[in-house]
């Protein structure tokens, strides 16, 4: 006799648009928040200071200097509400660098579905908590993503190719091609964010890097072969 499986019960929260990006120069952006269910949902909204490690993982401090308005909310059935949030001021070089050379400021907002004491509770029924995270970009005027590749390796993952953020705006890496010698190609079909500075990584399949020649890096503008780094971290 087959196992009743439990029900999975996720709000339908929405949040527009699914990413902030602020002129130069200014401090401000709003966005909506939206309960599309029939329940009341009640949502914590805090901001966070985004960088990435070197293995691309997300990291989150706090930002000082970050407002947003209201921090919590309960919206009704059908229901929406315009957050505001005001950014700190630019620091340090990015400030007195002049907006060419300053490098892009990044950050996220978290929206937390708060779990409520008369929410449903249908025998079988499973109450999923939903997380919302929308990223905020400032950039200088005329920054711009530089994209390279470099190969490498870890001890976790073998070897590895490293997408490079040489320039000071970010990029959204959609998909990487490794093209070897004899003109095959591997596509990849992974990605994401490479902050200004940063790095995401990717394992090579099979674990051949001596026979790739050239990376062709698919972004949300463009599709392009990326140039290669020095060799200095290659670990062959």
């Amino acid at each position: 006799m087959a196992t009743p499986v439990p029900d999975a019960m996720a709000s339908a929260l929405r949040v527009t648009p699914i990413r902030i990006e602020v002129p130069p120069g200014d401090r401000f952006c709003a966005i909506t928040l939206a309960n599309d269910g029939d329940l009341p949902v009640s949502v914590q909204i805090r901001g966070f200071r985004w960088s990435k490690s070197e293995k691309g993982d997300d990291v989150l401090e706090p930002a000082g200097g970050l407002v947003i308005n209201p921090t919590i909310v309960t919206l009704g059935g059908g229901m929406s509400r315009l957050i505001r949030c005001s950014l700190p001021r630019a620091e340090g070089a990015a400030e007195n660098a002049g907006p060419e050379s300053a490098r892009e400021e990044t950050w996220r907002l978290l929206f937390d579905e708060l779990a409520t004491a008369d929410g449903p509770a249908r025998p079988g029924e499973i109450r999923t908590l939903l997380r919302i995270s929308v990223p905020i970009f400032r950039a200088g005027q005329g920054a711009r993503a530089d994209l390279a590749w470099e190969p490498s390796s870890r001890a976790d993952a073998g070897s590895i190719v490293a997408i490079v953020n040489r320039g000071n705006r970010h990029a959204r890496v959609l998909s990487i091609e490794l093209v070897s010698a004899a003109g095959r190609v591997t596509l990849i079909r992974q990605g994401g964010y490479v902050l200004a500075g940063g790095r995401l990584e990717f394992a090579v399949p099979g674990g051949n890097m001596a026979s790739i020649k050239e990376v062709r890096v698919r972004t949300e503008e463009a599709v392009f072969t990326a140039s290669r780094l020095a060799d200095a971290g290659d670990g062959r």
